[in-house]
């Protein structure tokens, strides 16, 4: 009888725990009203291992972990991606924790990414990956990212270019901006153009980085979720001058 007590007051709060918003609990923890460790354990309650890796992936963007609690953060953060059932799912989680990861985790991340069948989420991995990796490793993971060119998927192709512009010189990164900007504008999903565009605006000069602010201003501004259209305004509104 314990045990089934024990069950489901577990099940219960793993309930309430997925009902929290990442966001918001990074936000909590971020202003101080409340200890990271509260929403770390909050965090290992949740079933969903998609939204258990944007909470960890949110929190370590805070700076208010301590050492042993980014490790940690870190550690459960990968662990729970690589839980994700579905590959682009699991590459998405993958790819937003990407930039945390170091030493180890790292290497465990780059299998990971290497063990996604579809090349499509595997490339948005890699590309993810590849300002974190060295010699060969980045040079591999750059070689497959910049393969996503010829997908037809406009909105990974913009972000794996975006993510791997910034490694490329010359001609290469000309043409991967030129590529990347055209994707980015020609994606259908406000909140998700705004936001490329958004990255892809500082790599860029003149009339293109012009065009990559004005057209990301306006998707953002018509993007209906308020916290969504805050934050990619929050992205935005610092590279604009007094136009």
């Amino acid at each position: 009888a314990d045990c089934v007590r024990y069950a489901l007051i577990r099940g219960s709060i793993s309930s309430l725990a997925g009902n929290h918003d990442p966001s918001l609990v990074a936000r909590t923890v971020q202003t101080g009203v409340w200890p990271a460790e509260r929403a770390l354990s909050i965090a290992r309650l949740i079933p969903d291992a998609k939204l258990r890796t944007t909470i960890y992936t949110l929190l370590l963007k805070t700076k208010a972990l301590t050492s042993e609690q980014r490790l940690l953060a870190k550690r459960e953060g990968l662990a729970a991606a690589q839980a994700v059932r579905d590959e682009w799912p699991r590459a998405e989680a993958l790819a937003a924790l990407a930039p945390q990861l170091t030493g180890e985790l790292l290497r465990e991340g780059l299998a990971a990414a290497q063990a996604i069948d579809d090349e499509e989420s595997r490339a948005l991995v890699l590309a993810a990956l590849a300002p974190q990796l060295t010699g060969e490793a980045r040079e591999a993971a750059m070689r497959e990212g910049l393969a996503v060119q010829a997908i037809g998927d406009t909105l990974l192709r913009a972000e794996v270019l975006a993510a791997l512009a910034p490694l490329l010189t010359g001609e290469t990164q000309e043409s991967a901006l030129r590529e990347g900007l055209a994707a980015a504008q020609a994606i259908g999903n406000e909140g998700s153009r705004a936001r490329v565009l958004a990255t892809l605006a500082p790599q860029l000069t003149g009339k293109a980085q012009e065009s990559a602010l004005r057209e990301g201003l306006a998707a953002a501004q018509a993007i209906d979720d308020v916290d969504d259209r805050v934050r990619a305004l929050a992205a935005l509104v610092p590279q604009l001058t007094g136009e």
